[in-house]
């Protein structure tokens, strides 16, 4: 997978923002068409801790908060 494969990374924040900061492999999945492989690495390379992190729902599911609109 090359970075040009992956969706822009200000593509996924506007997606993040509009979604209250808080989103899934399928959000971006159904937001923009990608498969879950390129949905899954566009999220990952984002995690820094900081501006976006990973939690583990109550059900297993995988959900990025991207901090910085999460509680506006």
């Amino acid at each position: 997978m090359y970075p040009e494969d992956l969706p822009r990374e200000a593509e996924v924040y506007r997606i993040a923002r509009r979604l209250g900061g808080r989103i899934t492999v399928s959000d971006l999945i159904v937001e923009i068409g990608v498969s879950a492989q390129i949905a899954e690495q566009s999220l990952e390379r984002l995690v820094d801790g900081t501006r976006v992190g990973i939690e583990v729902s109550d059900n297993g599911v995988i959900v990025y908060e991207f901090r910085e609109f999460t509680g506006r």
